[in-house]
């Protein structure tokens, strides 16, 4: 069953939910930032991840990737990773949701191969939340259901 095989870990272990406040209160605790980080990535190691789906476009630095232009952050390389940008026509069922989503220039749903600094190579899937005022071409992004088990099952085969 699909639900035996996802976990939920968050970066930081605070109960802080505006990440603006949490980087304001802790910018100028860089070593304790990356004590807790170092932690956080050995528990990643340890459940040696197949798909990560991170959902917070505003913290993807700390995994050492770039938003802006999709690439390694050689600036705030907290975590360390390496990210090469893959297709969605790569995965088996998924063909049908890169050609829906081809137009849309300003994307933030992205799939990466990561690796380095000590993980088993894994995928990575940047995605968004849903919210209520989230433009059509946005909401277009989403992944559906069936969607969003086709990629999990094939990363999870």
């Amino acid at each position: 069953m699909l639900t035996d095989h996802i976990a939920y870990l968050d970066l930081f272990p605070f109960r802080e939910t505006k990440q603006p406040l949490f980087e304001k209160v802790f910018q100028e605790f860089n070593d304790f930032r990356y004590d807790i980080l170092s932690v956080t990535q050995k528990a990643i190691h340890e459940l040696s991840p197949k798909l990560i789906i991170h959902a917070n476009k505003s913290s993807l630095y700390y995994w050492g990737l770039n938003f802006d232009n999709l690439q390694d952050d050689k600036t705030n390389p907290w975590l360390g990773y390496h990210f090469e940008k893959i297709s969605f026509n790569t995965i088996p069922g998924m063909r049908a949701y890169e050609q829906r989503v081809s137009g849309i220039e300003k994307r933030n749903v992205h799939l990466f191969r990561m690796s380095g600094n000590g993980i088993e190579p894994c995928y990575f899937l940047t995605y968004m939340m849903e919210n209520y005022g989230m433009k059509a071409n946005t909401r277009l992004q989403l992944l559906t259901p069936d969607e969003m088990v086709t990629l999990c099952n094939y990363f999870l085969k």
